[in-house]
């Protein structure tokens, strides 16, 4: 791996350093250093994000396994051939995504490739008699033709919703949120940033956002709710994830919680009206 390629590594792995392992997943089974050939992708990210010397992210790329090191050198040079020298969110997932899918799923090898994650989430209240038990969350930041990005941010009662997001369906019987986050530079949309989003005031200047509680029937029909008021807490956002938390209210109805949602990739949701599985 060339030397431009090793700082690509740093450069991705500092954005997706807040998604760093827990100590024991980077450790050798005696506490010490990881084994040789160990780390997936995303943990090799990670540690080439964290490293302080001189050939520090070779020995990082050294412990990955076979896998994940191709994974990982088909990530930075999607980033490097799409021009995202700055490593940026948008850039990276709207051009590299399925380099990142495979990077940053789970972590479970399955043929050489990795299976996907699952988000997580807590709702209290309760919105028109129905709550959300949040079983999976996600997020994507949609790049529009001209440019303008926000982050979306889904938290769902029924698992996999990732693949009934690009499939464009509604589960029977079901809750969700959905969070749109808009970040305002001047008069520039720019990627979204830790911080908090304020929701009801319209796109305007800073941070602002939409909230909305889906209620789907037996036949998949909706009942969306738009929250007039609150707040929403970015305080982690990368490539793969968005973390944060949420305090909103309508029509006297309020809703609290948290999000750990991962990364989904959207751009070829398919087209039209939502359908029932």
């Amino acid at each position: 791996m060339t030397r431009f390629h090793l700082h690509l590594v740093v450069l991705v792995g500092c954005l997706l350093a807040c998604d760093s392992p827990d100590d024991s997943e980077m450790q050798g089974p005696d506490g010490g250093p990881p084994d040789p050939s160990t780390l997936t992708c995303l943990d090799v990210l990670t540690c080439a994000g964290e490293c302080s010397g001189t050939g520090c992210e070779d020995q990082c790329v050294d412990r990955g396994t076979l896998t994940a090191q191709a994974q990982v050198l088909a990530l930075v040079t999607c980033v490097s051939d799409a021009g995202c020298v700055d490593a940026s969110i948008s850039c990276i997932q709207a051009n590299c995504s399925a380099e990142l899918t495979a990077c940053t799923g789970s972590g479970a090898e399955l043929d050489g490739g990795t299976s996907p994650g699952t988000g997580a989430g807590t709702f209290e209240g309760s919105i028109g008699g129905r709550s959300l038990d949040v079983e999976d969350s996600i997020f994507y930041v949609p790049t529009a033709s001209n440019g303008d990005q926000g982050v979306l941010i889904m938290l769902a009662s029924s698992p996999g919703l990732c693949g009934t997001s690009q499939a464009n369906q509604i589960v029977p019987d079901s809750t969700a949120m959905t969070f749109q986050l808009y970040n305002l530079e001047g008069d520039d949309l720019v990627d979204p940033t830790p911080g908090v989003y304020q929701v009801g005031l319209g796109l305007g200047t800073g941070k602002s956002a939409t909230a909305i509680f889906h209620a789907a029937d037996a036949v998949c029909s909706p009942t969306n709710t738009f929250f007039d008021s609150g707040t929403i807490t970015l305080t982690e956002v990368s490539a793969t994830r968005a973390v944060g938390t949420y305090e909103l209210s309508s029509d006297g109805s309020s809703a609290s919680g948290s999000f750990d949602a991962l990364f989904c990739d959207l751009s070829n949701q398919t087209p039209g009206e939502p359908t029932c599985p």
